[in-house]
């Protein structure tokens, strides 16, 4: 992904905008809070003046420039751990595997480090309780003993608890994937109408993550403060900050902790609504160049799955807009090109095939889905059948075992005898346990009656020999001293597999294994829909040009092909009208929100025929289909789906 053009050129110019916006905004917001930093309900009544003192500083303004900044870091890594094609985990095991891998916690500590940095340049904007990891050993300061802060480090301990739980939310929400807007808004537009959304959700947020830090510090708070204050040599003090004997003392912690998470959580959130409006705004490719070193900046050239995910979805963006809105590539797209094998428009192709590959491809997986999720429900009303019939016939089962021919457990089979019978089609089985109405009822000179033993025809099998007497002239036994020094392959293999099958359904039996390694049916579901983006797009495209290839298709290009295309909607068409059919349920907001997709996919689905047979009108009847999409396409054309 790192040596294509888009990326090294495109992508790093769009990253460093979404850095200086980030600082420009993160450094206004900066001056709110310094404000509320200063002016707090437990402050003095010469607050304001203390404020107006403090904003001409030249301490104050450089601590809020680092401390913007600082902030804007976010958008480095976000550069780093951003994902265009959102990927669900389908189990538990997967979801473990995935916390624990190397980058993903490397991306946690520096998740964590930056809030730990962020919230000591914000204690150092003003000189408080909070600045130094030093203090009065007293409440009352009265003496000159110096004790460990305890302030100092509950600061620094829920700003790293914020960072930490933060990117591990998002991180499991999905929310650090590029999201495509239907609208191309302005940056500044942007944050003036969803500002006061991100500082709102962000307080709620902290309110919550406040609430959980002080109950896990009120009961396990001394263990850190005891070792890091043993560890620097330092006493602690003789009074405690979190206490329930003092809860106006609390009061204040309370809302500076309140106030520098909700600071936090507002440069996160800021930071990446941000890279996101950047990275995901159109790009303007070519159509077409007479330059040969500009091939690979092609419009139909960056379609393909083989290019990276960005690149792909901003090719299917620029593809839908143009398609949309400008005439003149639409006629380009149905120009034919010099030189071309049977006068074919190259471009009509490329983005035809490249549009109904990624239609096909959602297709294929929505109707495999639909069929293994149909046969899980035919073999669970199978088994309820089954059941069902047993109660009914456990009453014939009684009168079943009074006659002991019916029943097979009374034929015990005896082994065989190499003085037998010689024919090697012939099984014995041990019949004295008959009665003799049920013995003598039989033909008694019966060739396949020999005293107590029934023999019964059974096909005949090569390896019925083995156990014939005479070993040496077996075909099979000359070569088996040279069979027992070369050992098969194949045939190991075989026993490999199967062991590794048979060790992997006892670990099945145990159920914290199988609550591991279990798919979720919700998840599965939900990465089918992982490619909404450019399939919407897809259909928007295709049916748009074929919607306007009415009127501005001198060549017929397009309509060469109108069967295949007509074909592949009405199957969409029909694979989600399946899907929506099957019920799932899930409790993630990733999941769910995946799973709403689909509406919105079926009412693309639904447009993009609608634009064909509201343009075409009767002129479908001549189009050749088969009789199941044509009896669907009329019920387009009468306006009855």
């Amino acid at each position: 992904m790192d040596s294509h053009w888009l990326i090294l050129h495109e992508f790093k110019f769009r990253t460093y905008s979404a850095l200086f916006w980030s600082w420009t905004t993160n450094f206004l917001f900066l001056q709110v809070f310094f404000f509320l930093w200063v002016i707090n309900p437990w402050n003095h009544v010469y607050v304001v003046h203390d404020y107006v003192l403090r904003l001409l500083s030249f301490h104050v303004w450089l601590v809020i420039f680092t401390l913007a900044f600082v902030s804007a870091t976010y958008i480095a890594l976000f550069a780093n751990h951003f994902s265009v094609v959102p990927k669900v985990e389908v189990s538990h095991y997967e979801t473990l595997k995935k916390c624990f891998h190397g980058k993903h916690v490397m991306y946690v500590l520096c998740h964590s480090l930056l809030a730990i940095v962020i919230f000591t340049f914000v204690s150092l904007l003003v000189p408080s309780q909070y600045s130094s990891p030093l203090t009065d050993c007293s409440a009352q300061a009265s003496t000159g003993e110096i004790c460990f802060n305890e302030h100092w480090l509950l600061l620094l301990l829920f700003s790293g608890f914020v960072g930490t739980v933060n990117f591990i939310a998002n991180e499991k929400e999905q929310k650090y994937c590029l999201s495509f807007p239907l609208v191309q808004q302005t940056r500044l537009l942007y944050l003036k109408c969803n500002f006061s959304t991100i500082v709102k959700n962000a307080t709620i947020s902290c309110t919550r993550l406040l609430r959980n830090f002080v109950m896990f510090y009120y009961f396990l708070g001394f263990v850190p403060r005891d070792l890091i204050a043993g560890f620097l040599g330092l006493k602690t003090c003789d009074y405690h900050v979190i206490s329930v004997m003092n809860i106006f003392a609390i009061l204040p912690i309370l809302w500076t902790l309140l106030l520098c998470g909700t600071l936090l959580l507002v440069f996160h959130d800021v930071s990446w609504n941000l890279f996101n409006l950047c990275n995901t705004k159109r790009y303007n490719f070519l159509l077409e160049s007479v330059f040969p070193e500009d091939a690979t900046k092609i419009l139909t050239a960056n379609l393909n799955g083989k290019q990276p995910p960005l690149v792909q979805h901003l090719a299917f963006q620029h593809l839908s807009h143009v398609t949309c809105h400008s005439a003149n590539v639409r006629k380009q797209i149905f120009s034919l090109e010099r030189g071309g094998v049977g006068n074919r428009s190259s471009k009509w192709n490329v983005i035809a095939d490249e549009c109904l590959l990624c239609i096909k491809n959602l297709t294929n997986a929505l109707t495999d889905h639909n069929l293994k999720h149909s046969s899980l429900f035919d073999n669970d009303q199978k088994g309820i059948s089954r059941l069902s019939s047993k109660s009914s016939t456990s009453s014939q089962s009684s009168t079943d075992e009074k006659s002991p021919f019916l029943s097979v457990s009374t034929l015990r089979r005896r082994p065989l005898q190499s003085d037998a019978s010689n024919s090697p089609n012939m099984s014995y089985f041990d019949v004295s346990s008959l009665d003799a109405t049920t013995t003598n009822s039989g033909n008694v000179n019966s060739p396949y009656r020999s005293g107590p033993n029934l023999v019964i025809p059974t096909p005949k099998l090569w390896t019925r020999q083995l156990y014939k007497g005479s070993f040496s002239n077996s075909p099979v036994t000359q070569n088996a001293d040279g069979y027992n020094e070369k050992v098969d392959q194949h045939q190991l293999n075989t026993q490999m597999s199967g062991l590794f099958a048979r060790i992997e359904k006892l670990a099945k039996k145990f159920s914290i294994v199988s609550y591991l390694i279990k798919k979720m049916p919700d998840r599965s579901a939900a990465n089918l829909f992982s490619g909404r983006c450019v399939c919407k797009w897809a259909l928007q495209s295709i049916s748009i040009v074929v919607e306007a290839s009415f009127t501005e298709d001198n060549f017929g290009v397009v309509q060469r092909r109108l069967h295949e295309i007509i074909a592949v909607l009405l199957d969409l068409h029909t694979a989600l009208e399946k899907y929506n059919k099957l019920p799932v349920a899930s409790s993630s907001q990733a999941v769910l929100s995946l799973l709403r997709e689909i509406r919105g996919l079926r009412n693309e689905c639904k447009n993009a025929i609608y634009r064909i047979t509201n343009t075409f009108g009767s002129h479908l009847d001549a189009v050749p289909i088969n009789p199941e999409h044509k009896r669907k396409l009329r019920g387009f054309v009468e306006h009855k789906e």
